[in-house]
């Protein structure tokens, strides 16, 4: 942030009569301090904030306990049976018994991404672990898939502990491929054939470091990336694809990884997933049949506020997004919405829709994936100002009214979980005040 900062500093206002955009945070940032209020005894917050840098309301972190507001406003969570919530990193990093499985209606409260920064909520949209035996590469509904080397090598089943905890990760020796060669482990699976889908999987080194690759497609063609893995923590690797006939492959393919050539790997491996959708979700633990995780949805109704004009949250991305994705809708009625959502390019757009009528501005910033993003709007019936990651674009739209009264907060998807988030939520704020929310 402080580097974003100084480089635009630097860079200076490509107007002269014009505010540089750190000159317009900067009276953002005077303006929320003047605008706090008491919302609990000993706190300051806003309107109202929801998992704040502080972490007031969220407990800890994966105890699959109930959350409330930063003042101890009701927050209303449902999700139909379990789904799984990592205490640190997503990607890598992960330690033995990392995972946590919360049971329904449960919330995941995690920090979410590379695992620093403070707790948020994982919300994500309905998906479904079509590869069976997911904790069981060894297992019959696994095959190999070779061309000119051996075949994997199983050193030993149930060797390891996973990130679950428990004791089932095999131990695989996948042999050394070059050019047209080929060995590891492969599953079809009809639920993710000829739709766009990820392949993901868990490794751990036996002993060293090394690269193997993790491809979802068919014998005859794929799409694979590089898994890079170490022996002192798991790392959860995935390969998106959208080819008739999916599968997903683990081990050392130079056939199809565009002709890198792989030493001889041997990992623990664990916790193998293909899911239909966009992006690598959380892991859904399958045995015989596929398994699906159910949506998460979360709301909070407040008392009537003045009007709606400040709108900020730090939102962790998943590693791709889903279409239009909606983390945050404070919403008064089908006629009076304040949301930020996620285009295609894809910038933050930020809308309020007073009346019926949309108003609002599009950051020219772009929103990257996998990073914890601070995205914000304002707007006072005159200017709309949209922001991320402090780099912010205004426009001065015909005057309006901002609503009033009585709103609902959904938090990662509005209502019947479509545009979900598929991300964690943090340091929600919302303020009656202009400028009050970064």
């Amino acid at each position: 942030m402080r580097v974003l900062l100084l480089g635009v500093l630097i860079a200076g206002s490509v107007f002269a009569d014009e505010p540089s955009r750190v000159e317009r945070f900067s009276r953002f940032l005077r303006a929320g301090a003047r605008s706090n209020s008491i919302r609990a005894s000993g706190s300051s917050y806003k309107f109202f904030e929801f998992a704040p840098a502080d972490g007031a309301g969220m407990g800890s972190v994966c105890a699959c306990a109930s959350v409330t507001g930063a003042a101890g406003e009701t927050v209303t969570y449902t999700r139909t049976g379990s789904a799984t919530c990592l205490v640190g990193a997503q990607y890598s990093g992960i330690a033995n018994g990392d995972m946590v499985t919360c049971t329904s209606d449960k919330p995941r409260v995690m920090p979410g991404g590379d695992g620093t920064g403070g707790l948020g909520l994982l919300m994500e949209e309905a998906r479904t672990n079509s590869i069976l035996r997911s904790a069981e590469i060894d297992n019959a509904s696994w095959s190999d898939q070779t061309a000119v080397v051996a075949a994997p090598t199983l050193n030993s089943a149930n060797a390891a502990v996973a990130p679950d905890g428990t004791t089932t990760a095999e131990d695989y020796s996948f042999p050394a491929t070059g050019a047209s060669e080929r060995s590891g482990r492969f599953q079809a699976a009809a639920g993710i054939s000829g739709v766009a889908s990820v392949g993901s999987v868990f490794i751990k080194g036996v002993s060293g470091s090394g690269t193997l690759d993790v491809c979802t497609g068919t014998a005859a063609s794929a799409v694979c990336t590089a898994c890079a893995y170490v022996d002192t923590s798991w790392t959860r690797c995935y390969a998106a694809n959208n080819i008739a006939s999916q599968g997903v492959f683990i081990g050392n393919n130079t056939l199809r990884n565009g002709g890198t050539t792989r030493s001889l790997n041997r990992v623990y491996v664990w916790g193998a997933m293909g899911e239909a959708g966009v992006g690598v979700t959380s892991y859904i633990a399958t045995t015989s049949g596929a398994a699906t995780r159910n949506t998460d949805l979360a709301y909070t109704t407040l008392a009537s506020i003045s009007a709606m004009n400040s709108l900020a949250y730090t939102y962790v991305t998943p590693s791709a997004y889903i279409t239009t994705p909606t983390p945050v809708t404070w919403r008064k009625d089908a006629s009076n919405v304040c949301d930020g959502w996620i285009n295609s390019t894809p910038a933050f757009a930020a809308r309020i829709l007073v009346g019926g009528t949309p108003r609002g501005t599009t950051s020219t910033a772009s929103v990257p994936v996998l990073t914890a993003n601070r995205l914000s709007w304002n707007g006072n019936g005159t200017t709309s100002s949209t922001c991320v990651n402090a780099a912010c674009d205004s426009s001065t739209p015909t005057a309006w009214t901002p609503p009033s009264g009585v709103t609902t907060v959904y938090i990662g998807s509005y209502n019947t979980g479509a545009f979900s988030a598929n991300g964690v939520i943090k340091k929600l704020c919302l303020s009656p005040t202009y400028g009050a929310c970064l």
